[in-house]
């Protein structure tokens, strides 16, 4: 694929506005303005609260937090200008709910859900571009260099994980079909999104419970 000129490599440090404005330069040389982004970057490592590494928080926020804005503030006005495009923001089904040891991860990923309602409502009241789409897609566990080293254990427990095709597939199902909205996968786990509406001890009650359970 490195031979198609219709696809450009660009290495570049999604946590820098600096990096990031250099990369759009080589990219907008070559293409012209982009109309989908896809802010698809995220790192994860199990921890405690209190085991989590001074170092890896700014880590961790900067790639699967601030590179959202960073990264939609070098491409957005551009599509603004033409009220024509999509950005597509991948979250995590651990946006609605804490899971013990993966507290970095899982505020990381609920604040990628409040961006992404934050923008879609910032599109149509504010820059009046109802054009552009925004879609968020909030896969469960997902077989990844990412994954615990213990993953088949979790597989025999939690049932199979998605592959990084199956996500990647319907997250281009979407960008083709110019839909925006909510995509949560697998479909029995969209339970998740309601969550945040259950009585407290409810809440409390399946967190303890995850965190008993937890193979991490």
């Amino acid at each position: 694929m490195r031979g198609n000129p219709l696809i450009l490599y660009v290495k570049t440090d999604i946590t820098s506005a600096a990096a990031i404005a250099e990369a759009a330069a080589t990219i907008r040389k070559t293409f012209g303005n982009p109309t989908i982004l896809i802010n698809n970057a995220g790192i994860a490592a199990p921890h405690t609260i209190l085991e989590t590494p001074a170092e890896f928080l700014p880590k961790i926020f900067g790639v699967n937090t601030i590179a959202l804005w960073l990264l939609t503030k070098e491409f957005l006005p551009s599509m603004i200008k033409e009220n024509k495009g999509q950005v597509v923001t991948t979250s995590s089904v651990t946006a609605y709910m804490a899971l013990p040891r993966m507290v970095d991860y899982c505020a990381s990923k609920a604040a990628s859900l409040t961006f992404h309602e934050g923008l879609n409502s910032e599109l149509k009241t504010k820059y009046k571009a109802n054009g552009i789409i925004t879609t968020i897609v909030q896969p469960g566990w997902v077989r990844t260099p990412m994954s615990p080293d213990n993953a088949d254990e979790i597989e025999r427990r939690d049932g199979k994980m998605l592959s990084p095709q199956e996500v990647a597939g319907r997250t281009l199902q979407q960008v083709f079909a110019r839909r925006g909205g909510q995509v949560i996968l697998p479909e029995n786990v969209s339970f998740f999104s309601t969550i945040k509406g259950w009585p407290n001890w409810m809440q409390e009650l399946l967190r303890d419970a995850m965190g008993r359970s937890s193979l991490l």
